[in-house]
């Protein structure tokens, strides 16, 4: 998933870009699934026994790992402008 934001005014180059953080998450579980045309919802399950797993207001929990992809990082990776790899 990615989010972009679209500038008011392009860039004529590169160089006239401000400095800012960016943040490369995976998100392996989504919530549904995403191998047929239904997207049918996928819940958390409990481990031991199978059971669906209920939040504080009895309803199921999607398994999906965004919270912990949106979640800031413990400890920002700092990538010089212009640099590769």
């Amino acid at each position: 998933m990615l989010f972009l934001e679209r500038r008011e005014t392009p860039l004529s180059s590169l160089a006239e870009s401000e400095v800012y953080d960016i943040a490369v998450e995976v998100v392996d579980r989504v919530g549904w699934n995403t191998g047929d045309k239904k997207g049918l919802s996928t819940c958390c399950r409990d481990p031991a026994d199978g059971a669906f797993i209920l939040d504080a207001e009895s309803e199921l929990i999607l398994d999906s790992d965004f919270d912990s992809a949106l979640a800031l990082p413990s400890e920002p990776r700092v990538i010089e402008q212009g640099a590769t790899g």
